[in-house]
């Protein structure tokens, strides 16, 4: 993957980088990046907002006892009310995907389809007068030159690319007139032969799993192995491939992959935070592959995060796990992205 870097346009200083407005996302998707907002001192741009606001968001539901990834999904269900752009058809990702579901499911849409102004009017379609856009990431490329015009390269002679980051509005398809019907939802009960993508990307992760006859699904970082239950102890693929793709994100972790760091056992602050990552990870994964997810088991990772967490400063903690579990979430799944069509 070539290096990528972003630039906010808010001009401030990134954490431990030198150049103002320049901000280095090597090795991650280029929706995910955090943005310090005291960083230089600057006023937080509209990008750091944002980023502050869902972390914000996500803070309190936790702190009353819930979360987004613990609303009333039913397994599997998850797919037929991901975000996607009306206009383009592709679906929202990352920390755009997870805002627009909580948001059009807080609000009541049963549309999953967002589009910008710009967007609906090409379409012939009108944003009604009074109707409450969303924000969301954005970032637009460029390639990277050297000082006579020729592109930078990388070390593999690969072009290095960037963004400038920023932000857009939204608007749900049930607040615009004229919008085209939306297609017949895809929400069905799901089978074990509908889990292809889940299993193309266990296989492409290369992580060594092995399955016995037992209750419990960990990962060792000693061994580097993960133990999963045999499959026929699930009652259907989500809760399965929801439990497998929770374990590979601890398994992105280790010190030859994304270098988490080690946490301090089990019980204590860092492992909580571990697995508020690897749960975050895992419903990001559903979304991106369409395996859907089981949201059973993410009550006992958010109790006890919320009771070990760093006091000092919550929000910002949450930020930083909304952070990791996107990088977790694109190393697992760039392989897949890499595969030739």
């Amino acid at each position: 993957m070539a290096s990528t870097a972003v630039r906010g346009r808010d001009r401030g200083r990134a954490p431990g980088r030198g150049t103002p407005g320049s901000f280095d996302i090597k090795d991650q998707t280029k929706a995910e990046v955090t943005l310090d907002a005291s960083a230089g001192g600057s006023k937080p741009s509209k990008t750091q907002q944002f980023q502050q606001q869902v972390a914000t968001e996500i803070l309190a539901r936790m702190q009353e006892g819930t979360a987004p990834w613990q609303k009333a999904w039913q397994p599997g269900a998850l797919q037929g009310r991901r975000a996607v752009n009306g206009s383009t058809g592709r679906p929202y990702s990352g920390q755009n995907s997870l805002w627009l579901l909580v948001r059009g499911f807080d609000r009541g849409f049963t549309d999953p389809r967002w589009v910008t102004f710009n967007q609906a009017k090409k379409a012939g379609a009108k944003v009604r007068q009074g109707a409450k856009g969303e924000r969301i990431l954005i970032y637009k490329p460029f390639e990277r030159k050297n000082a006579d015009g020729t592109p930078k390269l990388d070390e593999k002679g690969r072009p290095i690319t960037g963004a400038f980051a920023s932000t857009a509005t939204v608007f749900n398809a049930e607040e615009i007139d004229d919008m085209p019907a939306m297609p017949g939802s895809v929400e069905r009960e799901r089978t074990w032969e509908d889990a292809g993508t889940g299993e193309a990307l266990i296989a492409a992760s290369g992580a060594h799993i092995v399955h016995q006859d037992q209750s419990q699904a960990f990962y060792v970082p000693g061994s580097d192995t993960i133990t999963l239950p045999n499959k026929e102890q699930f009652d259907s693929e989500t809760g399965y491939y929801s439990t497998a793709f929770h374990e590979l994100s601890h398994w992105t972790g280790h010190s030859s992959r994304l270098d988490r760091g080690t946490h301090d056992g089990f019980g204590g602050h860092e492992y909580a935070r571990e697995e508020l990552v690897a749960e975050l990870s895992s419903f990001l994964i559903a979304g991106e592959t369409g395996c859907g997810y089981e949201p059973s088991n993410s009550a006992s990772y958010l109790q006890g995060w919320a009771q070990r967490r760093d006091q000092s400063d919550p929000q910002k903690e949450v930020q930083a796990a909304l952070h990791d579990a996107s990088k977790a979430t694109q190393f697992l799944l760039r392989p897949l992205e890499d595969e030739p069509a």
